[in-house]
């Protein structure tokens, strides 16, 4: 499918089937698991390819998926609906036919696979995980233990992508390695975790209890392959902060025409004009950084603090333009199910994912000293 084409069937579909009932998903906390076949039956889920390695390298059009979820709905559903590429690039990476039939069920949209790296007492130190793969007698099936939180679409998955610590028998020390885990029912405890915001989405709590996984790439491979990954879901991060943004500035412009005061539009007062000026500034320096660093990833040039400063900037240039759109809007601005109450609530959430904004900082800075 041409990208015009693609482009098109992608407003359409976020119209048809997404822009109505958004609202509606928002206040019930959950969206309906058929979107995801309708998705799929509408060449979303794949980008509008055939080819996995023309999709999983086609980071534009990934890009232009999350977006465009995230304008017609909200940033949980994008994260619901667009973040499966990530996790099944790693399987792509590693497949040799291991993963085939996950791949083509997800991008069926009839099987839902999930990222489940943060631990309860690790948030984003990777080296602190304690979740562990035991290796079951001469075979390479491994049975895995552990507890994983704030796990983005976890009540829903029946994949998980996870790392843990395994040794194989020449191993006289423990290890990461990056596994595939099937939900398997009564191996995998769930719970749901009320946020703040992306209420849509369920993010929840998992733990594994001997659960059978599969090695999707071992000690010398896992820690590259995570690295591979959080790049594209931090750029996704940024681009989701990017659109909202957009939208958020388009309602403040909007409502400033046509609101009132002493009988003129409200943007007629300066303070209200200087803030719309500020709002569109740091938009566009962000989205300009953004869309080099998309660039930059097709390229397979885009170092980790490259991906940090972007996400890092457009946290930052959203954080701010909630604020002053809830400020414009004022009451309206408040009011639960607004773009700019929800938009606010969620950009806390946005600031978290992928890593926190002082992860995002302790890369860069190591970059910086490395590259003096």
């Amino acid at each position: 499918m041409k990208k015009s084409l693609f482009e098109h069937a992608l407003t359409m579909f976020a119209r048809d089937h997404i822009e109505l009932f958004i609202g509606q998903w928002e206040a019930q906390k959950s969206y309906p698991r058929s979107l995801h076949q309708r998705a799929a039956q509408n060449r979303i889920l794949n980008l509008g390819h055939d080819d996995l390695d023309t999709m999983f390298n086609d980071v534009e059009r990934a890009a232009l998926l999350v977006a465009t979820v995230t304008k017609y709905g909200s940033q949980g559903l994008a994260m619901g609906l667009g973040s499966h590429l990530v996790s099944l690039s790693a399987l792509h990476q590693h497949n040799k036919g291991r993963f085939n039939e996950v791949i083509k069920d997800v991008l069926a949209g009839d099987k839902f696979i999930s990222l489940a790296i943060t631990e309860p007492q690790a948030g984003s130190d990777v080296g602190a995980i304690e979740t562990v793969a035991q290796l079951q007698g001469e075979t390479e099936q491994f049975l895995i233990s552990g507890h994983k939180r704030y796990i983005c679409g976890g009540m829903r998955a029946d994949y998980f992508i996870t790392l843990a610590k395994y040794k194989t028998h020449s191993d006289h020390e423990y290890s990461f390695g990056l596994f595939l885990v099937e939900a398997v029912i009564g191996q995998v405890e769930r719970q749901i975790i009320p946020c703040l915001g992306w209420h849509c989405l369920d993010v929840s709590s998992v733990t594994f209890n001997q659960v059978p996984a599969t090695l999707i790439a071992d000690k010398h491979a896992s820690l590259d392959t995570l690295r591979g990954m959080l790049k594209r879901e931090r750029i996704n991060l940024a681009v989701m902060a990017n659109a909202e943004s957009a939208e958020l500035i388009q309602h403040s412009v909007k409502y400033s025409k046509s609101r009132q005061i002493h009988g003129q539009p409200l943007y007629k007062k300066q303070s209200i004009l200087h803030r719309l000026a500020e709002m569109k500034t740091r938009d566009t320096v962000s989205r300009s950084y953004t869309k080099q660093c998309i660039q930059a990833l097709r390229q397979e040039t885009l170092s980790d603090a490259e991906t940090c400063i972007a996400k890092n900037v457009a946290v930052s240039s959203l954080a701010y333009i909630s604020t002053q759109a809830v400020q414009i809007l004022g009451a309206r601005g408040c009011e639960i199910g607004s773009v700019a109450e929800r938009s606010f609530r969620d950009s806390k959430i946005l600031a978290l994912g992928g890593g926190t904004t002082e992860v995002m900082n302790n890369i860069i800075g190591k970059a910086v000293l490395q590259n003096d």
